[in-house]
């Protein structure tokens, strides 16, 4: 076929007919002409070398219709389809376009042409080398606040290209702006992001170890780089400086934030006074911990903590911060550590059975012992560094059910891994021990009179009226496996009603002391006597939970999460302040956000390096928020 007409604005389209090639190039004028001036292009403003390219390649194509004789016979151009079947490079340009198919060349333009056509072919030229740079190079931050916040709307909803290019249409149709200051479309915003490079939020790539001859790896970002991250944000950075306060209510002891508790007292005094502590909260949430995956596990913690306690034994060690412009100097500790039940025995690396000799990962109590409401101290003692080392050096780990591996977490300064592995208030409860609950409410119903009670119970549910912030389950409790722990939430609201009177008065009862138990761990501060009442609700609702429901615990209620629950959690607060400051729901929600609906996104092939890539668009357009 002949291709004696090619296109000057995109080398790739050839025509063999005269009359096609001016159509297409007449389309290619309008499209220059009016989308710098109604719809933009990749940046908020045309610049006035994007002007003069875009009157060159006009000049051009103009130069060659004004030549031809039948310029004046120019027919209607052709249909969008007809541009996006041609396999070209110009189809996303008129994707979603709304133009005229009568509109004729504007003369207007050729007006606007510079004389000289060698001043613009240099210029020209410069320019594409330019362009071309750009293109190729990273960008650092958006053009622009409505840029911003139409690439977050499309990415926190997840909207596809028809819609976000919908709402850019909308925009520029209503808004009477010279200049749009959003994308073309949502395509060139998306490459856009892809482009962004902000250092400091660069994803690396270190090797962990070998194992049978392939090498594992950890993605990961630099923690100081994520704090300095972190500090960028003004509302943050307020609030980031802390010395110990002891809080006293009404002339007591009382514990709040986390810097009110013993730990940040204790931590305080073993460093400088002009200095501060940087506090570090780990969270982990993961599924198995076989022999490769702790080894793995440990590499990467201590891979990513090890900048942060290097010879801190040194006065003079520690990290500097700007914040606000001001220069301060801490002293990086652990905090806390937040994590399932299955993720604290990775962290403690105690045995992961509830069978095992001493199950529970705060204390050496005996299984025999872990449904004991009444334990003396002597019965319990707490695990520490120094206890569990002498096991370790010993070659005795087995008496303590500890696993035979030395703990990074021993040479963390200020760092109990035990007693800082805290109960997880959505994990222990709501999760944990509300739903034993109702899994043996259901069973005692059905074992006094069979199915009648427990359908009574699910018609009661079902019969509850909408109300504001209230889930309402229609089906009732049918299959509480597939409940979250909202769910569970709205459960407590209203299942003291649907079970009075229903069987006992200890069924309705257990509900009472549950609430109460519940709604006083929710306390933004705690008094000492607010600690005494809290550990009096523990144990009244923990032994009538016990005795009503005795009968269907396979495990006769040795369980893990009940002990830790009644003789931990107040210690917990005395050391590291109210519950609140360590729940595991934020992060949970990052955990959804940033992994698994980000797998459920990608096309399963490749998945680590789109999980990464999107992770990376994800904060580089947070951060500039």
């Amino acid at each position: 076929m002949s291709t004696n007409y090619k296109c000057l604005y995109y080398n790739v389209r050839y025509f063999s007919n005269r009359n096609s090639y001016f159509q297409h190039v007449n389309r290619c004028i309008n499209f220059y002409d009016v989308n710098t001036e109604e719809s933009n292009t990749e940046v908020s403003e045309v610049t006035k070398k994007d002007k003069v390219r875009i009157q060159y390649r006009s000049f051009r194509s103009h130069c060659m219709l004004l030549d031809n004789d039948d310029f004046n016979c120019i027919e209607k151009r052709q249909s969008v389809q007809e541009i996006e079947n041609s396999g070209s490079e110009i189809t996303d340009l008129f994707e979603y376009g709304d133009y005229d198919a009568d509109a004729s060349v504007s003369l207007e333009v050729i007006s606007n042409i510079p004389k000289r056509f060698e001043e613009i072919l240099s210029e020209n030229l410069d320019i594409r080398s330019e362009s071309s740079q750009n293109e190729d190079s990273d960008v650092e931050e958006f053009p622009n606040e409505s840029y911003v916040d139409l690439m977050t709307l499309v990415t926190k909803y997840n909207l596809n290209n028809k819609v976000g290019n919908a709402i850019i249409k909308f925009f520029n149709k209503h808004f009477n702006l010279s200049i749009s200051p959003l994308p073309k479309n949502i395509k060139t915003g998306q490459k856009y992001m892809d482009k962004m490079n902000l250092s400091r939020l660069l994803y690396y790539k270190h090797h962990i170890l070998m194992h049978n001859n392939k090498e594992y790896f950890i993605n990961y970002q630099p923690v100081i780089k994520c704090i300095e991250n972190l500090l960028s944000n003004l509302e943050i950075s307020q609030l980031f400086v802390y010395n110990y306060k002891k809080l006293e209510i009404e002339n007591e002891q009382s514990y709040g934030e986390q810097y009110t508790g013993n730990w940040w007292k204790k931590a305080k005094e073993l460093i400088l006074s002009v200095a501060y502590i940087l506090s570090i909260i780990l969270y982990s949430d993961a599924t198995t911990t076989d022999t490769l995956v702790r080894e793995t596990f440990y590499n990467s913690i201590k891979f990513l903590l090890d900048p942060l306690f290097t010879n801190d034994d040194d006065d003079s060690d520690g990290i500097e911060l700007k914040i606000d412009n001001e220069i301060f100097w801490f002293f990086p500790r652990v905090f806390t550590i937040i994590c399932d039940w299955s993720e604290v025995y990775t962290f403690s690396l105690t045995y992961k059975s509830t069978n095992s000799n001493y199950p529970c990962h705060f204390c050496l109590v005996s299984k025999e012992n872990l449904n004991n409401t009444r334990l003396r101290d002597d019965q319990m003692v707490l695990r520490n560094k120094e206890n569990m080392l002498q096991y370790y050096n010993s070659g005795t780990t087995e008496k303590a059910s500890l696993e035979p591996i030395f703990n990074y977490f021993w040479n963390i300064p200020n760092i109990n891994v035990y007693v800082a592995t805290v109960p997880d208030r959505m994990h222990h409860l709501d999760l944990g021990l509300y739903r034993y609950q109702i899994e043996f409410t259901k069973k005692l119903l059905f074992e006094v009179e069979g199915r009648s009670l427990v359908d009574k119970m699910n018609r009661r549910i079902t019969l509850i009226l909408k109300y504001l912030e209230l889930k309402i389950f229609s089906g009732g409790l049918q299959s509480i496996a597939l409940l979250i722990a909202d769910n569970y939430k709205n459960i407590m609201k209203v299942m003291i009603f649907v079970v009075d009177d229903l069987l006992n008065k200890d069924l309705s009862e257990v509900y009472v002391k549950w609430n109460k138990m519940y709604l006083l761990s929710r306390q933004e501060t705690f008094k000492e006597s607010d600690l005494k009442n809290f550990q009096e609700a523990i144990e009244k609702w923990a032994n009538l939970f016990i005795k009503l429901f005795g009968q269907f615990s396979n495990s006769d209620f040795k369980l893990p999460k009940l002990h830790s629950w009644i003789h931990h959690i107040v210690d917990t607060i005395r050391e590291f302040g109210a519950i609140n400051g360590y729940i595991i729901e934020t992060y949970e929600a990052l955990h959804k956000t940033y992994v698994k609906i980000l797998y459920c996104l990608s096309n399963k092939k490749d998945v680590k390096e789109q999980m990464i890539k999107t992770v990376n668009i994800n904060i580089n357009y947070h951060v500039k928020l």
